[in-house]
């Protein structure tokens, strides 16, 4: 058995330990499209961006925290990394998706 099969079997014990038989087991890439336009409309909308910090800068984050220096990539550019993301043009963990928080707040 795989790790990621071991992983999700472990789930799937641990809620029905908690007394709940789930009725569907789905995965989020069962979902990709729809959370692939999701992200595309909190990039276009200004709430998120492609961030090229790299993991180890990002540990630790909170709010004293600086900016990134990527928050404010214009869009169009962070559109074209996210694309290229999701086609394998670049290399796993080199850019991540940023949700930029302060953005939604009212």
């Amino acid at each position: 058995e795989t790790e990621e099969g071991r992983f999700i079997d472990e789930i799937e014990e641990m809620v029905r330990w908690l007394g709940y038989e789930p009725y569907k087991i789905t995965f989020a890439s069962d979902y990709f499209p729809q959370l692939y336009q999701y992200a595309v409309e909190l990039i276009r909308r200004g709430h998120s961006y492609v961030c090229h910090e790299r993991q180890e800068d990002l540990q630790g984050w909170g709010k004293d925290t600086p900016p990134s220096p990527w928050r404010d990539r214009p869009t169009a550019e962070s559109l074209q990394l996210f694309e290229d993301m999701k086609n394998g043009k670049l290399k796993e963990g080199e850019v991540c998706l940023m949700l930029d928080q302060k953005s939604l707040l009212f």
